[in-house]
Parts: structure tokens; sequence; C-alpha cells
């Protein structure tokens, strides 16, 4: 049901409760879509009216808790601003399992078990779902998995990157809190002895020189490089927004600056988003 769709402007995701609407709003957020959650039906055609002016794509999200859900109506209004209805669907039992693992309440039993009011929901939207333009079964799709589907069906690959960020440290101002890999360069010859080049940092030619003067450098480089260039592509497949990988040394100003300088530019050489920071440079 349904072909690919390349830059759509307006998409309303709906479906089964549990089977990934907010994921796949957060994803299509990601994406660059303006995302909203359970507007009210009333309010949908008067938010799509100032929208529809505006570049930014729009991704709102339905399901049987939306105030004033009528399926007719949504259809209606979907097709009117040129748009698509995506229903997310999943096998009984695996949303059953969901429900038991998170230890959610289903919205339509809540005084009742999970089984009930998925089939109830079921039921209910039984006639949205014939009238949807993409139907989508999440039934053992991982996160990662969900995102995959989303983007290739909408065909936002272009927009999917991820961005890998440089970040130099001071160990004696702790780790950076978003750091997913650390390389500790306090073994390197430290500038900071060496009263002509104290007051430069990291990003002076002189301290380049000195630091990679180091009989160790050339060995840590490479080995470094050589860890990271095949995870690369495993984190953009994964869907990580952001990857984050941190230099630090004792003052966070000589070495890690002119490690992550470094890295950054082999980083480059590899045509992906890449962005720099030096957090301690300037104290």
């Amino acid at each position: 049901m349904g072909e690919r769709v390349k830059d759509p402007k307006f998409l309303l995701i709906t479906g089964m409760s549990g089977a990934g609407r907010s994921s796949t709003l957060d994803i299509l957020e990601d994406m660059g879509f303006e995302a909203v959650d359970n507007l009210p039906v009333a309010l949908l055609s008067d938010f799509m009216e100032m929208k529809k002016t505006k570049k930014r794509p729009v991704a709102v999200g339905v399901d049987i808790r939306t105030r004033g859900f009528n399926a007719e109506k949504l259809v209606k209004l979907v097709k009117k601003y040129a748009g698509h209805v995506v229903f997310l669907e999943c096998q009984k039992q695996t949303l059953q399992n969901r429900y038991s693992a998170t230890r959610r309440r289903h919205p339509l039993a809540v005084d009742k078990s999970a089984s009930v009011g998925i089939s109830e929901e079921i039921n209910l939207l039984a006639g949205l779902m014939k009238k949807a333009d993409f139907l989508i079964d999440t039934t053992g799709f991982t996160l990662a998995d969900l995102r995959e589907k989303i983007i290739s069906t909408f065909d936002l690959a272009t927009k999917a990157q991820t961005t890998f960020q440089v970040v130099s440290f001071s160990f004696k101002k702790g780790l950076p809190a978003q750091a997913d890999y650390v390389f500790d360069v306090r073994f390197l010859k430290n500038p900071h002895y060496v009263k002509k080049l104290k007051p430069k940092n990291g990003r002076d030619k002189a301290v380049q020189t000195y630091i990679a003067s180091d009989p160790a450098f050339d060995m840590f480089f490479d080995n470094v490089t050589r860890l990271v260039e095949p995870l690369l592509p495993l984190h953009e497949k994964e869907g990580k927004n952001y990857v984050t990988f941190a230099f630090g040394c004792t003052g966070g100003k000589h070495r890690s600056v002119f490690l992550a300088e470094k890295f950054k530019v082999w980083l480059k050489k590899h045509k992906i988003t890449v962005t720099l920071a030096h957090r301690d440079v300037a104290s």
C-alpha cells in the first residue's frame, strides 16, 4: 500500500497505540519536519492553514485519544492539504508484550487488560486503516528499523545524516557529558612546560609541531583512525543524530586541542558533517 513519496509536505501519523507513533514523529522531527502530537481535530484545519505557505513539512500525530477523533473528517482534511495518511499497525501479541514490558495501561483499558483495549482499538481504527496511504507494520521493529523504514518510504535519505562532533577538554574540569568516545592524550609531550609555547594553544603551528614530534604521536593517531573508520557507517546506519569524539589533556589547551583539530580534518575527508568545539581552550 503506497508508493515512495519524495519530500512530503504533510503527513498524518496514526495507528495502534504502542505501534510507534511517537517514535515516528521524533524521527520525522529529526529529518526537519515540524511535528505535533494529539492536536484536537477541530484545530487541525486552522493549523494547516497557518502552515500551508511554509516550506517546512508538517507531521501530525493522532490516535483514538485525540479530541474529536473522526476517521472521515481526518481523511478529508488530509486530502484537502495534499497530505498522506501513515498508519502504523502491529501484531496484537507484540503490542501486549510492549504494554507488559513498560507496565503502562492501554488508553482504552484503564480498568481492563491491555488485550481488551487493543481489540477495541482495532475496531475503532478499521475505517482509517483502510483509507491509509501507507501501512507500516512495526512488528519486530527496533527503533533503527523504524527509522530506516520511514526514511526509505519518504525518500529522506539526504536528510538523515549523522553529525560527528569533535571536542577538546581538560580532565581537571571533567569529562564532556555528551562524549561517546574519550581519548586521553596526556601521555604526549606537554607544551605547557616550554616557556615560549605555554601562552599559545593547540591551534598554533609551533605547538602542533612540538606535539607531533613526540614519537608516540603518529602511532596513537594512526590507531585512533583505524579504530574509528569502520565505525562511521555503522553509526549512520544506526541513526544516531550526533556522535561525539572527545580528546582530553591536563589543561585542555594544547595537546587535546591539536588532536581535535587534526581529527576533524581526518573526518572531513570522509565527506561527513563534522563540528568542532574547544571546551576549555579559553581558560
